[in-house]
């Protein structure tokens, strides 16, 4: 068994390296720990995740999270420059940490908590909007020729007495969309003057 004087945890002499300065590790955050109990946590990660290649992260996207929970739970109204000069940020940095808190916050208490994942978008073929009349209302030919015949975006005059638009292509234009738009969403062919 390898006895390290610092830590005082006892390894086998053939153990392999990178765990053993784990359990170094381990032994510093855990005093009161046996050399047993950390050997078995030790075993544990070797039966786990030996053989593998895994890379540690140094976690910094964490620690700052908590960094800017804490300046939000500090955060008066009126204290950016305190604040910024406690953690060594510009009033500008401290104006965005508080900004990206207050919508992580509205977001929580405005949206409900689902259970199921959001539906996939959905396809919209503007080619079948834009021709299928629906079913239960009966056309007469003038508004077929209207229906036909869409009002200019630019300028909002009827194309019935313009030159012909070019002929749309054969290939519906298909849309993906998220789902809380479908059926909500209408499409008009738009034609220059």
């Amino acid at each position: 068994m390898q006895t390290n004087p610092t830590n005082s945890l006892s390894l086998p002499a053939d153990y392999p390296e990178l765990l053993a300065e784990i359990g170094h590790i381990l032994r510093g955050q855990l005093p009161n720990a046996s050399d047993a109990e950390l050997f078995a946590v030790l075993e544990a990660i070797r039966h786990g995740i030996g053989g593998t290649q895994v890379y540690v992260p140094k976690g910094m996207a964490f620690d700052l999270t908590e960094r800017d929970a804490a300046i939000y739970a500090q955060y008066t109204g009126s204290n950016y420059h305190g604040l910024a000069v406690a953690y060594s940020l510009t009033t500008h940095q401290l104006r965005q940490i508080i900004q990206r808190h207050r919508v992580a916050e509205k977001a929580l208490h405005t949206q409900p908590a689902t259970a199921n994942p959001a539906p996939a978008p959905q396809s919209v073929h503007t080619s079948q909007a834009q021709t299928e009349p629906h079913p239960q209302t009966p056309q007469s030919p003038a508004d077929q020729t209207a229906a036909a015949q869409p009002p200019h975006r630019a300028c909002g005059h009827s194309t019935a007495n313009s030159p012909a638009a070019p002929a749309a292509p054969q290939t519906p234009l298909v849309l993906l969309v998220p789902p809380h738009w479908a059926g909500t969403v209408s499409f008009q062919p738009f034609i220059a003057c």
